[in-house]
């Protein structure tokens, strides 16, 4: 689980820092067909989305890594607590790291949501 540096893992010979993506001010926005999604990286999402505080009162809407939203409806997509750091690809560490969040709102009766960030690297970026 995410400790001290929540944004930095090592392995594999390999060192990877995030910290410079987690956000103070305002969240991450991506819209989807009728989806509305909110997050941050390293960190809870800054804002609770107005429909979330609609459906449950502004105290009652719980932290989370981010937020998917439509027409009346709210679901957490992950805890912070419960991230975990991996390589995408053991084999091939230069490839990049996942940092996956679990523990968000039901999907169905078995499953839970999740997130799943992958930072991929591109040695040509400098």
């Amino acid at each position: 689980a995410l400790q001290s540096h929540p944004c930095t893992f090592g392995a594999a010979g390999g060192e990877w820092d995030m910290s410079r993506l987690r956000r103070t001010s305002k969240d991450y926005k991506v819209h989807r067909m009728e989806e509305d999604f909110s997050f941050n990286v390293c960190g809870n999402a800054v804002e609770k989305p107005s429909e979330c505080v609609s459906l449950l009162g502004r105290e009652n809407v719980r932290k989370a890594v981010g937020y998917q939203t439509a027409d009346g409806v709210c679901y957490y997509m992950g805890l912070l607590r419960t991230g975990q750091w991996s390589l995408i690809n053991r084999r091939r560490p230069g490839l990049g790291v996942k940092l996956t969040y679990t523990g968000g709102s039901q999907c169905d009766g078995a499953t839970q949501r999740s997130t799943h960030f992958h930072f991929e690297c591109n040695r040509r970026a400098g």
